[in-house]
């Protein structure tokens, strides 16, 4: 006879015991229930919902397994629940699971295997129990000894795991049911999703999960029932990490340091079957971060020292603030804590310059920490050149009289700057003559300025080339001032040349020549004779003292025939320049006094001896001023010349008295009568008397010859000096004999 059998799954559900008697696993198969049931077939229960509870040693669990297969005999076709009891206290006990069996065939005995999933999970001291809420068709027998099951009816409703049953009500009788149960151990549960699990000390705040570890059982009924445990953990882990119950997540309790943390867990199933596993959690410190680094910044080489150019911005999710440092040894820049902040920045260092023509780039290494790891970043630092200033007003060019000597603005200077820095003006090279200097009294620009009591000459220097230059203590501009001097116009003498006729008997100061000179500039005159002269003078005209005069100085003894004519260079000057002009003195010959009754021949008698006027000298003069003084130079001591009364403006010739003649020895004297003014006497000037119009030579003539003989009288036997008034080098005069004899010179006759 064939026996077919059907498995229908139920449902296990977890199961919080209120009491476990003690847990003690399967360490193999174990049996519970009568082994042979169709050796209990005698009755069958006839209640309908009948419950019962099997407490006899053969139906009690003794280790904690599950129960794969079960063993029963049927007196009818239908379904009861086959149940495990749980004593919970008293009469009290919780069913912990079911399994549905089902007889398709009457009076049969049935084996029933239960799939994975649907087994019960026995424990030591639980009881076999059945249920059926129709027909009871499994069987039993009385086989006394003592009451060993209990019994209920009426429980009509299916009944469900973890339901408690008061079985105070039961009915006890020995009855032994026809239910065998098959026990197999339980699988040893096994942990996996171990190893490492890294985090950063900013991933993890308390309740966050620092690693989910996965229990596996090849029990699904153990699925959920898994218990997760952790055994210990290094590093005082235990403070900072925490399984929460019923989860298997590694729970953060309090915010780990940076460090590794060995946890060592343990998954136990119902069964206390465990397994241990560890794992690592290693806290990494999550590095700060330059958030602006690197990066550039452009600062003003005029940058002062101890200025705060950049802050920077690193950031550490962590700790707060953090701590930066110039690890580039700079000795231009540093990096310092921000005052009143918590930031830190790059300064200039004090008593730094900067100087964009020698280094125009810098850079500075930043490192900041939080005290377990560092982030770096490089700041590239460029310098903006310092524009000059601007000289807008240059080149530029004034004319300026040389005249001028005090101190005077001659320009204004325009300069600009880019960077509103202090201007300083200057000469470059410092001139004696110029200047530059602030303008008062704003003292805001600065002007170029002519210096007080310089001196200035056109003719030795015309032009000025300034070179000014305006700096703002780093860079300059220079730009060319040019000062042209306007040439002082020397006065003008309007009324030379020319000239006057003097007589040379003048002695008294006489203004010969008023001057009329004009300056453009209407500068003050002065007026000399260059040279000098002991005769003549230039001074100003008195009164009014406006011009000058030319004057003969008084005292002053001129000759005509010394010298017949002055020319006087006459100077005037504007103490700077001067004008010359030529004034001719032409001096007007004294004319000697004329004997007009000379000469003459007076007949006396011998026999006179007393003093005879014998004549009157007629004599005249074209200076009629002129005193006439005349004189006996023969004879003087017969004869003498004597003023006439009673004027006494003319002269006798007078024999003196006492006078002895003697016609005989003497017929006739001889009286050289000289009359003068007192400049000249009466001298007739010589005579040639025989000079002709030509001669003639003959050309073949080489030797020196005589060629004439010059005859020269003087009236008054004065030395008389013949010279050659034609220059000629064929013909000399040569004295001899008191004669002058013309010759012709020997070469150049040969010439001829």
């Amino acid at each position: 006879m064939e026996h077919r059998l059907l498995i229908q799954q139920s449902i296990l559900q977890p199961c919080q015991l209120a009491s476990i008697s003690g847990i003690t696993p399967c360490t193999g198969d174990d049996y519970v229930g009568e082994h042979d049931p169709k050796k209990k077939k005698e009755h069958t229960d006839a209640e309908t919902g009948t419950v019962v509870l099997l407490n006899q040693d053969k139906y009690i669990y003794t280790c904690c397994g599950f129960i794969y297969q079960w063993e029963f005999y049927a007196s009818s076709t239908g379904t009861i629940e086959a149940q495990v009891w749980r004593h919970v206290s008293g009469n009290t006990y919780t069913m912990v699971g079911s399994n549905t069996l089902t007889a398709t065939s009457a009076d049969s005995e049935k084996i029933q295997t239960i799939s994975n999933g649907q087994r019960i999970r026995t424990n030591k001291d639980d009881y076999v129990g059945l249920h059926s809420t129709g027909n009871f068709i499994i069987t039993h027998k009385d086989e006394g000894g003592g009451k060993n099951r209990k019994k209920l009816t009426g429980q009509t409703s299916t009944m469900t795991a973890s339901q408690d049953l008061d079985w105070s009500a039961a009915a006890d009788k020995d009855e032994k049911y026809a239910i065998y149960s098959y026990v197999q151990q339980s699988a040893t549960p096994s942990l996996s999703g171990l190893g490492t699990s890294t985090f950063f000390n900013d991933e993890l705040s308390i309740g966050d999960s620092a690693g989910t570890l996965t229990t596996t059982d090849s029990d699904p009924e153990d699925i959920g029932s898994l218990t997760l445990t952790i055994l210990s953990i290094s590093n005082s882990g235990s403070t900072y990490f925490e399984i929460v119950a019923g989860s298997n997540d590694i729970t953060v309790k309090a915010v780990p340091p940076v460090g590794t943390y060995l946890v060592m867990m343990e998954v136990e199933d119902p069964c206390t079957l465990s397994s241990t596993g560890g794992k690592a959690i290693t806290i990494n410190n999550r590095p700060p971060e330059m958030n602006n680094l690197p990066g550039s910044v452009s600062i003003s080489e005029d940058t002062a020292g101890s200025t705060l150019f950049f802050t920077i911005n690193a950031t550490d999710t962590v700790t707060d603030p953090l701590m930066c440092t110039d690890i580039g040894g700079s000795t231009i820049f540093s990096v310092t804590a921000i005052p009143s902040t918590s930031d830190f920045g790059v300064y200039l260092n004090a008593g730094i310059t900067l100087d964009y023509d020698t280094t125009s780039t810098h850079t500075v290494t930043v490192e900041c920490s939080d005290g377990d790891d560092t982030d770096d970043g490089t700041l590239t630092i460029n310098l903006i050149r310092n524009q000059p200033p601007v000289i807008q007003s240059l080149p530029d060019t004034t004319s300026l009289s040389e005249d001028a000597n005090t101190n005077t603005l001659l320009h204004t200077l325009i300069v600009t700057d880019a960077e509103s820095n202090t201007i300083t003006c200057t000469l470059n090279p410092t001139s004696t003559i110029f200047d530059v200097s602030l303008i008062a009294p704003a003292n805001t620009a600065y002007g170029i300025y002519l210096t007080g009591g310089t001196p200035l000459d056109y003719d030795t220097t015309s032009s000025y080339s300034l070179t000014v230059e305006c700096s703002d203590n780093r860079r300059s501009d220079t730009g060319t001032y040019t000062v042209n001097l306007i040439r002082n116009t020397p006065p003008v003498i309007q009324n030379l040349p020319d000239s006057t006729s003097l007589i040379e008997d003048a002695n008294t100061s006489i203004l010969l020549h008023t001057l009329t000179v004009t300056d453009a500039e209407s500068d003050t005159i002065t007026c000399i004779l260059n040279p000098t002269s002991a005769i003549f003078d230039i001074s100003l005209i008195a009164p009014a003292n406006t011009a000058y005069g030319i004057y003969l100085t008084g005292g002053t003894t001129l000759d005509y025939d010394t010298t017949s004519t002055y020319s006087l260079t006459v100077e005037c000057s504007d103490n700077r320049r001067s004008d010359t002009g030529t004034f001719t003195v032409n001096l007007i010959r004294n004319t000697p006094p004329e004997i007009n009754s000379l000469p003459n021949t007076e007949s006396i008698s011998e026999d006179v001896s007393t003093r005879t006027l014998i004549h009157n000298l007629n004599v005249t003069d074209v200076n009629a001023a002129d005193i006439i003084t005349c004189t006996l130079n023969s004879n003087n001591a017969l004869f003498e010349l004597s003023k006439l009364p009673p004027a006494l403006d003319e002269y006798g010739v007078f024999l003196k008295g006492g006078t002895s003649l003697n016609y005989d020895s003497t017929p006739s004297y001889s009286l050289d009568i000289e009359c003068a003014d007192h400049r000249r006497n009466v001298t007739d000037p010589p005579t040639i008397v025989n000079l002709p119009m030509s001669s003639e030579i003959l050309e073949s003539i080489t030797a020196e010859s005589l060629l004439y003989t010059v005859s020269v009288t003087d009236p008054t036997n004065d030395t008389v000096t013949c010279t050659l008034t034609t220059a000629t080098t064929m013909f000399y005069l040569q004295i001899g004999s008191n004669q002058y004899g013309s010759y012709p010179n020997n070469n150049s006759l040969r010439e001829l």
